[in-house]
């Protein structure tokens, strides 16, 4: 095989590849969505309502992120808005505070 032939096959293959990604990460798009969301049909438009709770889906979602960026610690957590001057004095007091009643409540 000639070097150019070579070259046009290498990519036509990377484009291929790189099609198939994109149509493989839109269908894992959809099948999120669809867990979420449905719609019904009126003509030529659709509604759309949720499948769950905001709250049933706030709690799914912020498990992940503090799981993953924080490592399950509430710890890693206030400080790294502490570090950022995203929460004042009288936030971390207060979020002290309520875990405190949570854990009033437990015991």
């Amino acid at each position: 095989m000639t070097k150019e032939y070579q070259d046009l096959t290498k990519e036509y293959q990377d484009k291929s590849t790189t099609d198939d990604r994109k149509k493989e990460i839109k269908k894992e798009q959809k099948q999120k969505i669809e867990k979420i969301v449905s719609y019904k049909t009126y003509g030529n438009t659709y509604q759309y309502y949720p499948l769950i709770s905001k709250k049933e889906y706030s709690k799914k979602h912020l498990n992940k992120v503090f799981s993953k960026h924080f490592k399950n610690s509430i710890e890693d957590v206030v400080t790294f808005f502490a570090d950022n001057n995203e929460v004042n004095v009288s936030d971390i007091d207060a979020a002290i505070k309520a875990l405190e009643e949570i854990k009033e409540k437990k015991t």
